[in-house]
């Protein structure tokens, strides 16, 4: 079971990987970074910011994390992933 416990924007100050299109979010530009508990882990994720609202796009056709690759800020829809 997944809870959030919180999401937040940040400016990055150092290098960080994008959780969905695993691209570099490079220190100086601003990042989604959600907190919460999956499968009973605590996890911590940062996303660029086009790439968290693909991501919340995903959710609704219940693909969120496909094993396929993703484009920076594409959703799992417009990447033709099933």
């Amino acid at each position: 079971m997944t809870y959030l416990i919180g999401e937040r924007t940040f400016t990055a100050r150092k290098s960080h990987l994008c959780e969905w299109c695993f691209g570099s979010i490079p220190a100086g530009e601003r990042y989604m970074r959600s907190t919460g508990v999956f499968e009973g882990d605590f996890s911590c994720t940062k996303w660029h910011t086009e790439c968290d609202v693909a991501a919340i796009a995903s959710t609704d056709t219940g693909e969120l994390f496909c094993q396929e690759g993703h484009r920076r800020g594409a959703t799992c829809e417009e990447m033709g992933h099933t």
